[in-house]
C-alpha cells in the first residue's frame, strides 16, 4: 500500500516521541514526554588506528531534539565533541537544523604562534527520516572568520544499537553531556 511521504514521517516521528502516561491523571499528557532516544547517525570510515566522519546522536522530549556532534579527524579515540544548539525540527517535513561549537585540535598560526585550541563551528541543515541524516554541513573557523567555511554535502546512516549514552530524562542528560563536554568539549 502506497503511504504518502509526509505521511510516513508523522507516523514516524510520532512512534519515536509518544507522550509517557502520567502517574497522576490530574496531570496534562501534553506536558509529560518521555525522553527518547531517536538514534545515532554516522558517516565515520576507519583504518587500523584512524576514524574519519561524523556523529550525530539525537534525543527526543516532545517536540524538542537535543543532541551530540562529534568529529572524527584522526587517532582513534575519544573524538572532539559539542552539544547542538539552536535545533529547529519539523516533524512533518523531517527539517531539521543546528550548530555545534567544538575544538576539534590545536590551532597554529602567525597571530597564534604557540597553538590556541581551535574554534571550530558545525552547521548543518537536512532532512531526519528513521534510516538516515542528510543534508549540508559547513564548518567554519571562528578564530579566522575571513577564511572560507568548508561546504560538506552529508549523507549519515542510522546504526541499529541503544544508545552509548543512558539517561531517563532531560535533567540527567544534561548532567551527563556536561562531563562528556569538560573532558572532550569545546574549549571557546
Amino acid at each position: 500500500m502506497w503511504v504518502p511521504r509526509t505521511a510516513f514521517v508523522l507516523f514516524t516521528l510520532a512512534s519515536w516521541a509518544v507522550p509517557s502516561r502520567a502517574a497522576d491523571p490530574s496531570v496534562s499528557l501534553r506536558t509529560v514526554h518521555r525522553f527518547v532516544f531517536l538514534g545515532e547517525f554516522s558517516n565515520v570510515r576507519s583504518t587500523e588506528e584512524h576514524n574519519y566522519g561524523v556523529v550525530v546522536s539525537l534525543w527526543s522530549l516532545g517536540s524538542s531534539v537535543v543532541g551530540l556532534l562529534d568529529v572524527a579527524d584522526g587517532l582513534q579515540g575519544d573524538t572532539p565533541v559539542g552539544r547542538l544548539e539552536g535545533v529547529r525540527f519539523d516533524p512533518a517535513s523531517g527539517r531539521i537544523s543546528f550548530r555545534a561549537k567544538l575544538s576539534v585540535g590545536r590551532h597554529y598560526c602567525l597571530q597564534h604562534k604557540t597553538g590556541v585550541p581551535s574554534r571550530d563551528l558545525f552547521e548543518f541543515s537536512g532532512r531526519l527520516d528513521r534510516k538516515a541524516l542528510a543534508g549540508t554541513l559547513v564548518h567554519s573557523d571562528s578564530r579566522h572568520p575571513e577564511h572560507a567555511a568548508k561546504i560538506e554535502l552529508i549523507t549519515l546512516r542510522k546504526i541499529e544499537r541503544a544508545s552509548q549514552l543512558e539517561a531517563a530524562d532531560y535533567a540527567e542528560w544534561k548532567t551527563r553531556t556536561d562531563a562528556i563536554l569538560k573532558r572532550r568539549g569545546p574549549q571557546w
